[in-house]
């Protein structure tokens, strides 16, 4: 089953996230002890131990945390907070070491110096007052993270990782952002088809620009103000636009009016304290009503199309720009009632969208030049085919024109030379002339056959041969000796096979009567699988050899294994002194 694309996240991201996360959450260095519970003390309840980190009440809270200190340390001491908010007051054995009357948001990592006649050996008291967040210029909930106690050396290391981490994290998280908005831009400039991502660019960018100026705390991020307020305003309107156009909503006034409400509710917060809920609110209940649309109408889309084929693409398309809404929501509401978001959770989820756009596009385009080389192929397949079928009938008009004209010359030897020859075989008074005649109207009779192109019977042509062979040798006072083939023979051959095998068996007839001085003369006609051989072996006194000691091959007997080739067959003459010659004519069927 195919995953969308954007869950093929490569292993080495995963493994920068795992550092990341295990940097956020380091504490202490070896040879410090953190203190994970406290007692929380408030006037109208009664003493209670909670675990650390903590979130306070919001109309204040004060905790106390104990520790020992072992005696004999020569190093500086030091009390390390990771991170907290609403920090009013913190107190070692009833020495102040930190106060603000009015504190405002969270703290970063803070480190404390803890004079060495301040600790004692056992039951150590830490105070920590957390201040009130119940006015509304408060935009964080009070917490605090769980202290640790150790040599300045080593809390100083991990206080500058936190330190460092804090302030680099938001940075980072907005450059990333700017480079996907810039590589989400280009491909929507790129592609007339995407312009729509343009929108979400400029979210990003607008975003980007809420989280650069975050300190303290990187996970809470207080409601925007001036320019900050504006950029997020910005964001929201073009996260609107793009939801507009995911929903094939476009008009000519919707642009505009978007875009004013951009600008005229990111100014608000500007206005006095009373009016710094509208923006929020107003952004939440569009964004909200938008998100609700668009989540049925993807879900409506889902259903008809099929859950187990469709579930891809309503995860890419549907539930992660939802998620992206969500996640906007849930900054604006708190923003709306003066207090902090998580903002990192709407950057990783418009990366997270952005990678899946730019990952769908990168997958779409594999599949097309997929298609296209497989089109290509296809192409190439039907050319060769069509090539391979115009050859065939040329090659086949070219049978056709050849086979008309050898008939027309086939007919025009036997209506005209054959006349004539026969003509001087009738009324010559000459014998030799006679009979050169009448053999050279065999001969054309033989070449007119094999003219014709009509296949020969196997059995029909042995007979011929068979006739002609017996007779010849008879006349020349040898005695031959034919072993046909069997009566169950149904194989044919070929008009030209026929016409060269007989030429090639007058050949090594000629030899034998002419040369051999032979008295006796067999002829065997075998078929060996689909091949057809046939045997002439005399007893005469073979055929000469050079001086090299091979057999002197004559004009006929060259004549006879050319013909042989020209029927893909082959002719083997074999000789010796006292057993005659032997020659063995192997043609296919």
């Amino acid at each position: 089953m195919l995953m969308p694309p954007f869950l093929r996240i490569p292993g080495t991201w995963v493994l920068w996230l795992v550092l990341t996360l295990s940097l956020l959450t380091s504490s202490a260095q070896a040879g410090s002890q953190t203190l994970n519970n406290a007692w929380v003390l408030q006037p109208s309840e009664p003493p209670r131990s909670v675990a650390l980190p903590w979130a306070g009440s919001p109309t204040g809270s004060s905790l106390q945390l104990r520790f020992n200190h072992a005696r004999g340390h020569t190093e500086q001491q030091a009390l390390w907070l990771p991170s907290s908010c609403l920090l009013r007051e913190l107190r070692v054995n009833g020495v102040p070491l930190w106060l603000d009357k009015h504190p405002s948001g969270c703290q970063g990592s803070l480190l404390l110096a803890l004079p060495a006649e301040l600790l004692r050996a056992q039951d150590n008291l830490l105070e920590v007052d957390l201040g009130d967040a119940t006015r509304p210029e408060q935009p964080h909930p009070a917490r605090l993270d769980s202290p640790s106690i150790g040599d300045w050396q080593s809390l100083l290391q991990a206080h500058e990782q936190r330190h460092a981490l804090q302030d680099l994290l938001p940075i980072a998280v907005g450059g990333g952002l700017m480079g996907l908005a810039l590589a989400t831009g280009l491909l929507a400039l790129s592609h007339r088809a995407e312009r729509r991502l343009l929108w979400l660019a400029a979210c990003m960018v607008c975003w980007a620009l809420v989280m650069w100026p975050a300190a303290a705390s990187p996970l809470l991020l207080s409601p925007p103000m001036g320019a900050r307020a504006l950029a997020a305003s910005l964001c929201g309107a073009g996260w609107s636009l793009l939801l507009t156009r995911h929903l094939g909503w476009r008009s000519r006034w919707s642009d505009p009016i978007l875009l004013a409400l951009g600008l005229g509710l990111g100014l608000l917060p500007n206005l006095p304290s009373g009016f710094a809920w509208a923006p929020w609110a107003s952004w939440a209940l569009l964004l909200g009503a938008l998100s609700a649309w668009f989540l049925a109408r993807r879900l409506r889309s889902w259903w008809r199309q099929g859950p187990r084929k469709a579930w891809p693409e309503l995860l890419q398309h549907g539930l992660l720009p939802f998620g992206v809404s969500a996640t906007l929501l849930a900054c604006l509401i708190p923003w709306s009632l003066g207090r902090g978001a998580a903002a990192e959770l709407v950057a990783m989820l418009l990366s997270l969208y952005a990678l899946s756009l730019m990952l769908g596009f990168a997958h779409l385009r594999i599949l097309a030049e997929q298609r296209a080389r497989l089109t290509e192929l296809r192409m190439h397949e039907r050319l060769t085919e069509q090539e391979h079928q115009h050859r065939v009938q040329s090659e086949r008009h070219l049978e056709q024109v050849t086979e008309r004209e050898r008939k027309r010359i086939a007919a025009d030897l036997h209506d005209d030379l054959g006349a004539k020859l026969l003509t001087i075989v009738h009324t010559s008074d000459n014998e030799r002339i006679s009979t050169l005649a009448r053999e050279a109207l065999e001969e054309m009779r033989l070449s007119v056959r094999g003219l014709t192109g009509r296949p020969v019977q196997l059995l029909d042509a042995v007979g011929d041969w068979r006739a002609e062979v017996v007779s010849r040798l008879n006349q020349a006072n040898i005695e031959a000796e034919w072993l046909s083939l069997g009566e169950e023979v149904v194989h044919t051959l070929a008009a030209r096979s026929y016409v060269q095998t007989t030429r090639v068996i007058r050949e090594a007839i000629s030899n034998v009567i002419k040369h051999s001085g032979a008295t006796r003369c067999v002829v065997r006609c075998l078929l060996l699988d689909d091949d057809f051989q046939i045997v002439i072996q005399d007893n005469g006194r073979g055929v000469p050899t050079g001086g090299d000691g091979r057999l002197d091959k004559g004009h006929g007997m060259s004549s006879m294994k050319s013909r042989a080739k020209q029927m893909e067959g082959q002719c083997l003459v074999e000789s010796g002194p006292g057993w005659g010659t032997l020659i063995r004519l192997t043609i296919p069927l």
